[in-house]
């Protein structure tokens, strides 16, 4: 549904003026908010806080993938908990457990917390703690209940400063998926991403991508969905992100590609959730994976993983001369992915976790 701010001058007034329930069913904000609003109206329930947000409605950040797929889980099947979102400078205190997202409050608010008994979860997300971080963030990692972490690397490294830190897949949100690969002229690998990582790809433009387009044979196009202008450099095309079309830009593939550099420290602590969405989405990925993507790809099965030029042309081009190839590994991927990291398997994983700092 259009933002409010788009439509028709009348036709907001008329709905500002609607009573709350009413505007609820016209507005997909508000008719998650007074779904929240009703389930935490229920008080035999723990009350568990997520934040903080300051993030908008219509972005793909860590509130739609590490924040409100938990809340609804809790609220619509959880018999113990009942879920909240909360902004930066909201009363925390009225929630048994809050579990912060990617952010450190400040030394005086988080001993305002620990002192009303809040018990504190920090999901590390898609954040990197390199050895050389300061003091601060080690700190305040021993003064939380729990971390909850996406790389099994960032788990072995904080093992010794924290004793409850708990490996865990991003849920996956994806709502479509590929239901038929049809065999058409040109094959589209696909990468999505924000901006700054098109770096990592500059080898496999100049090196991949320009020799596969050669082949006229099994012509190709390499397609980025990122945050820069919409262009084409020969076979490389550059589509601008849109919230609206995520999901449609990638069914549209073919093929999806990752890079993460092995020699890249950040990289190989990244989550496996691009891997992990790609996968769902039906599509069969080649990679060169994070420690996170190594646990989740089967290579051979659900995807390959390529470290050479030589092994990245041998693997796209079995892909790009055989649909049937690219059919089966992207049905197998989007089963395992299911399997992996659906919110029916990574809910109850966070319900498991608050059950423990609560008796302990």
């Amino acid at each position: 549904m259009s933002r409010i701010t788009s439509w028709p001058l009348p036709l907001k007034r008329f709905l500002r003026a609607l009573p709350f329930s009413d505007w609820a069913l016209v507005n997909p904000v508000w008719r998650w908010r007074l779904a929240r609003y009703n389930a935490n109206a229920s008080g035999h329930r723990l009350k568990v806080g997520f934040g903080p947000i300051v993030s908008g409605e219509y972005t793909l950040g860590n509130r739609k993938w590490e924040i409100d797929p938990i809340v609804d889980f809790l609220n619509e099947r959880s018999q113990h908990y009942v879920a909240d979102v909360f902004f930066r400078h909201s009363d925390w205190t009225r929630f048994a457990v809050v579990v912060l997202v990617k952010f450190m409050p400040p030394p005086r608010e988080l001993e305002a917390l620990k002192a009303s008994g809040t018990r504190l979860v920090y999901n590390l997300s898609d954040g990197i703690i390199g050895p050389g971080q300061d003091r601060r963030i080690r700190d305040f990692i021993r003064n939380v209940d729990a971390v909850i972490v996406e790389n099994p690397l960032s788990r072995d490294e904080l093992a010794p400063v924290h004793p409850r830190v708990r490996y865990c897949l991003t849920p996956l949100i994806n709502r479509s998926f590929k239901t038929s690969y049809s065999e058409r002229g040109v094959v589209r690998l696909f990468w999505e991403g924000h901006a700054p990582n098109v770096t990592y790809m500059e080898d496999f433009n100049r090196e991949v991508v320009q020799e596969l387009a050669r082949d006229e044979s099994h012509p190709i196009e390499m397609v980025y969905h990122t945050n820069l202008p919409s262009r084409c450099d020969g076979p490389i095309r550059y589509l601008r992100w849109r919230m609206g079309r995520w999901e449609s830009a990638r069914l549209s593939a073919d093929i999806a590609v990752v890079i993460k550099p092995p020699d890249d420290f950040a990289q190989q602590r990244k989550p496996s959730a691009k891997v992990l969405t790609f996968m769902v989405s039906g599509l069969p990925t080649v990679c060169t994976p994070s420690a996170a993507d190594r646990d989740i790809l089967e290579h051979g099965t659900t995807g390959f993983f390529a470290y050479t030029k030589e092994e990245w042309l041998h693997y796209l081009r079995l892909l790009i001369s055989d649909q049937a190839l690219r059919a089966s590994m992207g049905r197998a991927a989007r089963k395992a992915a299911l399997e992996l990291a659906a919110i029916e398997r990574i809910g109850p994983q966070y319900e498991a976790l608050f059950d423990e700092v609560l008796d302990g």
